[in-house]
């Protein structure tokens, strides 16, 4: 191998060198920022806005860190025990990539009127019912179906049937200070969102024996096509 090709070696190991100095660099700050917007995430509440569509919705920042990495660190510590369990379970889930729980809150009243049938007597100051009738209230919204029964028998039996469905739209975005917000969107109107956690599963770190071969088997790969082409072509 000529003086030449040693040069050019070298060179390339410096170069290696001192790409991964900087990469290692990038990482560190990358994690040290991780870090500070999970903090940010793990205290922060749900906001209720209105977002450029015009979409009432609720937001919130997302944790940037491993279940595992929070529970070694000083943050967990400071979490109320619900959280604490939260990301107990989300550490035994193999494969996690994200996850994000919320809690919906829904109260109101009904008020509607209605006839009595044919067999019923209303007098002014008295209403009978015949024994073994039965009263139904039906109620139904674009998310709540009910039904309540009252039948008259020796004591007065009542049955609730309610079926209620709503749905939940969650979008996850990247904001400009490199954080991670998650917005909910609730087709229910009449309903509320009152607490929720959010949890995004970063990419794992490269060691610095991989973060090395990135760039060592490119430049073997190149010395060795020189060496071989310089040897070939004498």
């Amino acid at each position: 191998m000529n003086k030449n090709l040693i040069t050019i070696a070298l060179i390339i190991i410096i170069l290696v060198l001192l790409f991964t100095q900087l990469k290692s660099c990038s990482s560190n700050n990358k994690t040290k920022q991780q870090y500070e917007n999970t903090i940010v995430a793990l205290h922060d509440s749900l906001h209720k806005i209105i977002n450029k569509k015009g979409d009432t919705v609720y937001v919130q920042k997302a944790a940037e860190m491993t279940p595992k990495d929070i529970m070694n660190s000083a943050l967990y510590k400071t979490l109320d025990k619900q959280t604490q369990d939260y990301i107990k379970q989300l550490a035994d889930t193999k494969g996690l990539l994200a996850s994000a729980s919320v809690t919906i809150s829904t109260q109101g009243n009904i008020i509607k009127q209605q006839q009595y049938d044919a067999s019923t007597k209303v007098s002014d100051s008295t209403i009978i019912f015949i024994k073994g009738d039965s009263v139904i209230f039906p109620y139904k919204t674009k998310n709540l179906t009910a039904k309540v029964k009252l039948t008259l028998k020796d004591s007065l039996d009542w049955k609730f049937d309610y079926k209620y469905q709503a749905a939940i739209t969650t979008t996850w975005t990247r904001e400009k200070d490199k954080s991670i917000s998650i917005e909910y969107k609730l087709d229910d109107p009449n309903a509320s969102m009152i607490n929720g956690k959010a949890f995004y599963i970063p990419a794992p770190t490269k060691t610095k024996f991989q973060q090395y071969m990135n760039y060592v088997i490119p430049c073997a790969t190149f010395i060795g096509g020189v060496y071989l082409g310089e040897k070939y072509l004498k």
